[in-house]
C-alpha cells in the first residue's frame, strides 16, 4: 500500500534507469488512502460470509471463450518479425517506433548467493512501466472483480484470465497504432471510480532490466452505470479467483499479484 497526503504524479515514481514513464495526456496516476483500503477489507470479510465460491460458472464462460477463439501462435525467426530490427552493431532487438521493450544482454558480477558469481544473459529492457488494475464493484453486499479473458500468444491455451486493465504504457500512447485498451476511461477517470490502493511492482527481475509495473484496484462509484457489452469480461468473486488460482494455467500472475494485499 502506497500512502500519500498529496496527488502524485508520474514523476513520483522512481526512475532508476532512465525509464520513460510520461503518460499521454488523459493518464493520471490515482489518489489513495489506508483508510480505503481499511474499508474495503473489511467488506471483503463481510462478502465472503455469502458470496459463492464455486468457480464453475466463470470456468465454463471461459472455456466457451477459449472455443471461440481463431487466434494462433507459432515460433518463427527473429528476423523475420514485422515491424522488429536487429541493430547491425550491438545486436539489440528493438521495435521500429522504439517503444515496448528492447533485447539486450547484461554482465552480471558479484553474485555471491547464486549458483555462479558471473554470468552474461540477454534481458528485456522496457523503458516504462505498465498498469495493472482491477476494476470492482459492490453488487448486494457481495465484492466483485472484473476479470479479463485475455489472449495472448505465450499463454497455455491462449486465453486465461486477467486483470480488467493489463497495459504498457506503449499501448495505452498507442504507439501499435490500434486502439485503447478496453475500460481504459475507468481507471483514469477519478469521477468515476475510487482507488483502492496503487503501488508499484517489480517485474521478474531475472528477464525485466529494472521494470516496474503499476497494481491498483479500482471500486466503482456507481456501479449501476457501468455498461460494457465487451463480452470477453466476466465479474467474479474473490473467492472463486482464489479457487480458480488452484486451477492450472487459468488465472495469470498478475492477478495474483493484484490481489495478494486485499
Amino acid at each position: 500500500m502506497t500512502q500519500t497526503s498529496k496527488t502524485p504524479t508520474w514523476e513520483d515514481i522512481p526512475s532508476r534507469n532512465a525509464m520513460d514513464m510520461s503518460p499521454p495526456p488523459h493518464i493520471n496516476l490515482p489518489k489513495a488512502t489506508q483508510s480505503g483500503l481499511a474499508a474495503f477489507r473489511v467488506a471483503l470479510a463481510e462478502s465472503a460470509k455469502r458470496e459463492t465460491t464455486d468457480p464453475a460458472a466463470v470456468l465454463s464462460w471461459l472455456n466457451a471463450k477459449r472455443a471461440e477463439t481463431h487466434m494462433e501462435a507459432e515460433l518463427i525467426p527473429i528476423n523475420q518479425a514485422k515491424d522488429w530490427r536487429i541493430d547491425p552493431v550491438t545486436g539489440d532487438v528493438s521495435h521500429r517506433t522504439g517503444e515496448f521493450f528492447r533485447i539486450q544482454a547484461i554482465r552480471v558480477r558479484g553474485a555471491g548467493t547464486r549458483e555462479v558469481v558471473r554470468w552474461e544473459q540477454p534481458i528485456y529492457n522496457q523503458r516504462e512501466g505498465g498498469v495493472l488494475g482491477l476494476l470492482a464493484r459492490y453488487n448486494k453486499g457481495i465484492v466483485e472483480f472484473l476479470l479479463h479473458a485475455k489472449a495472448e500468444p505465450g499463454n497455455i491455451g491462449i486465453i486465461q484470465l486477467s486483470p480488467t486493465m493489463q497495459s504498457t504504457m506503449s499501448n495505452l500512447k498507442q504507439a501499435h497504432g490500434g486502439a485503447l485498451p478496453p475500460i481504459t476511461n475507468y481507471f483514469m477517470d477519478d469521477t468515476l471510480t475510487d482507488v483502492i490502493y496503487f503501488a508499484q511492482h517489480n517485474e521478474e527481475g531475472g528477464r525485466f532490466w529494472l521494470k516496474s509495473n503499476l497494481n491498483c484496484v479500482r471500486l466503482l462509484r456507481d456501479p449501476a452505470s457501468f455498461v460494457t457489452d465487451d463480452s470477453r469480461f466476466y465479474w467474479a468473486t474473490l473467492g472463486q479467483i482464489k479457487n480458480m488460482i488452484l486451477t492450472d494455467n487459468v488465472v495469470n500472475v498478475f492477478v495474483k499479484t493484484i490481489i495478494a494485499p486485499l
